[in-house]
């Protein structure tokens, strides 16, 4: 048999419902976790209010745009970096009075200017929506404060307004001071023009003072080719590039004090960086809470988390607690005998068979003991467990009773020595009129097989009780053979109350004696992994297993009763290794009192 027996192949429907019903209660304490949660939330939750208005923004570039005519720019994107700027919130909050402003819990609003991480909040709860193919765009404020939403949402645009002016008459200021600059270096290089052709006219001759003249009349620019062409043109070439380059530079004089005059004109108007177009308004009224939607993600969350924690608690478990499961370990190495339904509650479970045997249990009893009585060519069978806390031999004993009120003579021997007291349940058995005078009580030894009183129904218990390591000797002895021969001669059924897998050499031992071991397997205590390691075991010795009986009939265990299982588990771990001490010892001690 392979490592992989029991990994996924895909799970049904049916198999999805029985693990949804197997951990039921975990899926509803994590889904009432989850909505109650979400409930939490939707009480402590504030209200959200939602301002809104829409403006029309113009750009820098058109803003400065004072000597060009204005294009149709409809990309925005750098200016609405302006409204979210510290400064500009902080100039509307500036605005307000925050004090005016007062929060349930009494607090006012003057620490949204101090307190960085609130700042940040507002910061963040602002938000724009650009209208396609226009430089219209739609700004927003979520909060829990709809007259705050409104008063802050008008402050924010003023203040977006003004900061985009602030920006566009920077620039312009900036402008006009490159203007004012190169006006004045013209100047300045035009006077030392004219000092130089001053100097010429006193240095030269009467057709220098001629030139002079022409420079000084209004149409200079006009006639300077020509005249100068007149009056210089065989004197002094160097005053014809002299002059060129005065009419040049008043050209351009007059030409800057014009754009200067036309700037600061531009610059002493009006601006409109931000219009608004719909005037701030509430979306909400009421407020917008979400608390449907909120609790239906909720629903739907807690259901797909409690789904996937059924999911994950059932791929962690190691126990077999149905047949389902039970089945998909087993496939063909072996058939469920029978499933032991949980017993009368209002009883002890432990003598089912006589305390109340038309019990649902009971008759799983009877029916298991038929199967067992009419089994072709043996007599002789071994229950054994996976480990401690299984109910092996309150199973081998209530078959061996129904067996003796069928008209059979049974032997058991005890085997198991993991803290079974079979005195206190030889002493429960006899307590029953009808089977007192059929029971009997042995100690178990090889020399001196047990024998039946008499010719009727009889129960015989045979008790090994020896250590660990004396049990293993005795069970692997081929006088143990001949014992088992001797004994199934004379007795209709011998039951082997065996060891756990726990003491695999001597379960081992005990099966090879017989014809296999029928498994019995509590559910919610039998473990998946041990019983892959039986099986593969099995399969490497090449022996069989009759058959499994899956137990139930004492229900899932209590927490403390899983804590008793495991602290007795480890300490027989212990003794069987020699690693043991007399606590090990004294609490084996006391769960055989019991």
């Amino acid at each position: 048999m392979e490592e992989t027996l029991y990994e996924d192949e895909g799970i049904s429907i049916s198999e999805l419902i029985g693990i949804v019903l197997k951990h039921f209660k975990l899926l509803l304490i994590v889904f009432g976790i989850i909505v109650l949660a979400c409930v939490g939330y939707i009480l402590m939750n504030d209200p959200t209010y939602t301002a809104t208005t829409t403006v029309s923004v113009e750009s820098i570039k058109n803003l400065t745009a004072w000597n060009t005519s204005r294009g149709d720019i409809r990309n925005i994107t750098t200016e609405l970096q302006f409204l979210t700027r510290d400064e500009t919130v902080r100039s509307a909050l500036g605005k307000l009075n925050l004090a005016s402003y007062v929060r349930k819990d009494g607090s006012t609003y003057e620490d949204l200017l101090t307190d960085k991480k609130k700042f940040k909040g507002l910061q963040e709860a602002i938000t724009t929506s650009e209208i396609k193919d226009t430089n219209s765009v739609s700004i927003s404020l979520e909060h829990s404060n709809p007259v705050f939403a409104q008063d802050f949402l008008k402050a924010l645009t003023s203040e977006f307004s003004a900061a985009v002016e602030t920006e566009a008459r920077t620039q312009l200021k900036n402008t006009k001071a490159e203007l004012s600059a190169k006006l004045e270096s013209l100047v300045y290089s035009l006077s030392n023009l004219k000092l130089e052709l001053e100097e010429l006219q006193n240095s030269s001759n009467s057709d220098y003072q001629n030139t002079l003249a022409i420079f000084e009349t209004t149409n200079v620019a006009d006639n300077m080719t020509n005249r100068t062409n007149t009056y210089l043109g065989l004197t002094n070439p160097a005053l014809l590039e002299l002059a060129q380059r005065i009419s040049e530079e008043t050209t351009l004089v007059a030409d800057y004090r014009i754009q200067l005059q036309t700037l600061d004109a531009y610059m002493s108007s009006q601006m409109y960086p931000v219009v608004v177009i719909n005037q701030t308004e509430l979306l909400n009224e009421d407020g917008e809470s979400n608390n449907l939607l909120i609790l239906a993600v909720g629903v739907l969350l807690g259901a797909a988390l409690a789904l996937l924690s059924t999911l994950l608690a059932e791929y962690l478990s190691d126990t077999i607690d149905d047949e389902q499961s039970l089945k998909k370990i087993l496939e063909k190495e072996a058939k469920i005998l029978t499933t032991i339904p949980p017993g009368s509650k209002d009883i002890n479970t432990e003598m089912e068979i006589l305390e109340h045997p038309d019990s649902a249990a009971g008759s799983a009893y009877t029916h298991l003991a038929g199967i067992m009585m009419y089994a072709p060519n043996t007599n002789i069978f071994t229950l054994g467990s996976l480990s401690y806390g299984e109910g092996t031999s309150y199973t081998t004993l209530n078959i061996a009773l129904s067996m003796v009120k069928s008209g059979k003579r049974v032997l058991v021997i005890g085997t198991e020595n993991e803290g079974m007291n079979y005195q206190r349940l030889y002493a429960k058995i006899t307590s029953h009129v009808e089977i007192a005078s059929s029971a009997h009580l042995h100690s178990f030894s090889l020399d001196k097989p047990c024998k039946p009183a008499g010719e009727g129904p009889e129960l015989d218990i045979a008790v090994l009780d020896t250590d660990p390591k004396e049990l293993g000797q005795i069970l692997n002895s081929s006088q143990f053979v001949e014992y088992l021969g001797s004994v199934s001669a004379l007795y209709d059924v011998v039951l082997i109350d065996g060891p756990t897998f726990r003491s695999a050499s001597n379960l081992l031992a005990v099966s090879r004696a017989t014809n296999g071991l029928i498994l019995n397997i509590r559910s919610f205590v039998g473990s998946r992994g041990m019983l892959k390691a039986l099986l593969h075991t099995f399969e490497l010795c090449n022996l069989p297993l009759a058959g499994v009986i899956l137990n139930n009939i004492a229900g899932k265990p209590s927490y403390q009763e899983r804590q008793e299982i495991k602290a007795h588990d480890k300490a027989l771990t212990a003794l069987m290794s020699g690693n043991g001490s007399g606590r090990e010892a004294k609490l084996l001690t006391k769960a055989s009192s019991r």
